[in-house]
């Protein structure tokens, strides 16, 4: 069998090496570098299954049952182009996409990613279920004009309906919007996964969340990164901390920093590279967004919330443009 990739040139191996090195000399990884290789995508995958509330709760798999039902009364009758954006393993889409098929809704599936082997997992997972599948690889955070690259799409219908699961909170929070906002019509639907914190006390919530981070399963995950570039995992310590947003959002993040124990000289493709022992590299960062949190970012964006369903630190939202 064959499946045909679409790759955008923002995945171009020119791209990725001018984003890793500029993500290298600055410190600042950026968090899709931990998806790419298939070692690391299955690094993730036993990550996620093992932590989760989508996978291991079962009122959280209920919570996103009703929420895709939900979903159904925002589309028309002639069905939709479903997109789904950093779509990971694709198993939410799944089970959105069966949903879907049960209430006689006609759609094909775009899943979208900076993996290829996410995008070939998400494209399996519901390749029988959709009328046609349209996988793409490309740079959420880079892509210059998102609504003409999925316009240039084979379309089923005149209505989308984009997903975005588990990843808005794993970008900043200016760059997630205007993407957003540059990629959303009036006619379309967006449906978005949050990590919350919950509780009156919004810090200490998030300082609750540490251990999601602070694990052995996510230390291995992130060092497969790390023992890629030679850097053995005890050549350094991770650190993993709770930050506030370097844009003034009031929003607090989870960041995991790897700290040097003694200086590194990383070799690119002829370029040169020095980590001086004492240095601190973010890995990954994560936000924590209450729902008055989210639909406060939303707002000047001209997106609304449309509904919602939440249940303790997991949130769906329905998002539609102004």
């Amino acid at each position: 069998m064959l499946t045909h990739v679409a790759i955008h040139e923002s995945q171009f191996p020119d791209q990725v090496h001018r984003s890793l090195v500029a993500a290298l000399r600055s410190r600042q990884l950026r968090n899709k570098f931990h998806y790419e290789s298939y070692k690391q995508a299955r690094k993730w995958i036993a990550l996620h299954e093992a932590f989760s509330p989508a996978r291991r709760r079962p009122h959280v798999i209920q919570l996103y049952d009703d929420c895709f039902r939900g979903a159904l009364d925002a589309l028309r009758n002639d069905g939709c182009d479903l997109i789904g954006l950093c779509v990971g393993n694709g198993w939410k889409e799944a089970r959105l996409a069966s949903i879907l098929r049960a209430a006689g809704k006609q759609f094909s599936y775009g899943p979208s990613d900076s993996s290829v082997p996410l995008v070939l997992l998400a494209q399996q997972a519901v390749r029988d279920i959709a009328q046609e599948c349209h996988p793409l690889v490309c740079d959420f955070e880079t892509a210059p004009d998102w609504l003409s690259l999925f316009s240039e799409m084979p379309r089923s219908a005149e209505q989308r309906l984009f997903t975005l699961f588990g990843a808005f909170h794993n970008f900043e929070p200016p760059m997630v919007l205007g993407q957003l906002k540059r990629l959303l019509a009036p006619a379309d639907a967006l449906l978005v996964s949050l990590n919350l914190a919950q509780g009156d006390d919004y810090a200490e919530s998030v300082r609750a969340s540490l251990p999601e981070y602070d694990n052995e399963l996510t230390r291995d995950w992130l060092a497969a990164f790390l023992n890629d570039l030679g850097i053995e995992s005890d050549a350094g310590e991770m650190e993993v901390l709770v930050e506030e947003c370097p844009f003034h959002t009031e929003l607090l993040r989870i960041a995991v920093y790897f700290r040097l124990k003694q200086r590194r000289l990383l070799q690119l493709s002829g370029e040169e590279i020095e980590w001086a022992a004492g240095d601190s590299v973010r890995l990954f960062f994560s936000y924590r967004y209450t729902p008055e949190r989210f639909r406060a970012c939303l707002s000047p964006c001209g997106i609304h919330v449309a509904q919602q369903w939440v249940s303790g630190t997991e949130g769906l939202f329905l998002c539609r443009a102004a």
